[in-house]
């Protein structure tokens, strides 16, 4: 796959013109980054090669590790890319596909392996308000996700574009940062700040600005002042530097 960092290296890297960068960046958010998707240039054709891949790519995976149904697989892959962004419940997924707890587990385990999601686990400091136990879902291909949520509507008409900025900004930190130092933030009470990179940063990621409601995100300042906490949105993401250094 192509990965994300590349799509705001062009930023810094070239003359290129801001909107035909700001197309890039959303044509990468609807159809990911695996070459053969980015170098075709007919919208048909790239849905095309991303339903080869999931029929195929995907689905070879779950055979060759011995899944014992492939379609439940499959689903569970579509159930994930309905919730990006959102905890993981195996008990959830389980109930809703009829299948044992060891079973998605499982399946969810080969999916990582595979590399087409990762798990990102929650940052506490050993505060009882703190959730400890389920990990948040992203997707390491966003054309791959979107194929499985059957949705390749333009960004403008998306309901799920919230998110599906939140996996890209993912992408960008997985590109700099080892996957075990990036985490999130949330409470009980559901406050939450969408990633925390080691002990160091804290991005707030929003779709647009005015959606950033600052006063929400005191009690995490109140608990956390050594944690600067930045907000990212989609007026800003092509000049946010990202350093990797930690």
């Amino acid at each position: 796959m192509i990965e994300s960092s590349v799509i705001v290296g062009y930023f810094w890297n070239t003359n290129i013109k801001k909107s035909e960068l700001t197309n890039l960046w959303q044509e990468y958010m609807l159809f990911g980054g695996y070459p053969d998707v980015v170098l075709e240039n007919q919208i048909e054709e790239k849905k095309a090669i991303l339903d080869e891949i999931a029929s195929s790519y995907v689905k070879k995976d779950a055979l060759e590790s011995s899944v014992k149904y492939p379609d439940a697989y499959l689903m569970i892959m579509t159930l994930l890319g309905a919730q990006i962004g959102g905890l993981v419940n195996l008990n959830d997924i389980g109930r809703d596909m009829k299948l044992d707890h060891g079973t998605v587990e499982a399946y969810i385990r080969v999916m990582r392996k595979s590399f087409h999601i990762t798990l990102v686990k929650p940052y506490f400091r050993n505060l009882p308000k703190e959730l400890r136990k389920m990990s948040k879902v992203y997707f390491n291909d966003l054309g791959l996700r979107n194929h499985f949520v059957l949705n390749y509507d333009p960004i403008a008409l998306r309901d799920d574009r919230g998110v599906l900025l939140e996996n890209y900004i993912f992408r960008l930190l997985l590109d700099h940062y080892k996957e075990e130092d990036i985490k999130f933030w949330r409470t009980q009470k559901k406050q939450e700040v969408d990633f925390i990179i080691g002990n160091q940063l804290a991005y707030e990621v929003k779709y647009s600005e005015h959606l950033f409601q600052d006063k929400k995100y005191d009690y995490f300042r109140e608990k956390y002042p050594d944690i600067p906490l930045q907000l990212i949105h989609s007026e800003n993401i092509l000049e946010f530097p990202l350093t990797g250094n930690l």
